[in-house]
């Protein structure tokens, strides 16, 4: 049986179980993280719906080199990050893959998952 707390459940609460305040959700401090560092914005954003427990399973679709992977891995407990680009796939390898993050090189239309085994899928920066 999954977690009652669940990356499904946490979308209207940040990582701390608050309510989003206006601010937090502005327009402008939307832009403006994301004009200075894209990725920290949305592993920031990602983080605040996932609760960091270890049981969290993420799959990311359109892993590319890991840099997005690698900020975000070590808050859930296992991530199954599919690319079908080999060379991308070939410098997240070389840079060293985190024990918790599973790399498959397919086009995610094969890749083939249990109903309810994962919590939340992310496709980020991926055409």
């Amino acid at each position: 049986m999954r977690s009652t707390r669940t990356c499904r459940g946490a979308l209207a609460d940040d990582s701390r179980g608050r309510p989003r305040t206006p601010d937090e959700r502005s327009v402008e401090r939307y832009t403006a993280r994301m004009i200075i560092d894209p990725e920290e914005h949305e592993v920031d954003a990602l983080l605040a719906r996932l609760p960091a427990v270890d049981r969290c399973v993420v799959v990311e679709v359109g892993c590319g080199d890991g840099r997005l992977t690698r900020r975000y891995s070590r808050h859930v407990g296992t991530v199954l990050a599919v690319d079908p680009d080999q060379a991308a796939l070939a410098a997240f390898r070389k840079d060293g893959i985190p024990g918790n993050v599973e790399v498959r090189e397919m086009p995610i239309d094969r890749l083939a998952l249990p109903d309810e085994s994962v919590d939340a899928v992310l496709f980020s920066w991926a055409l």
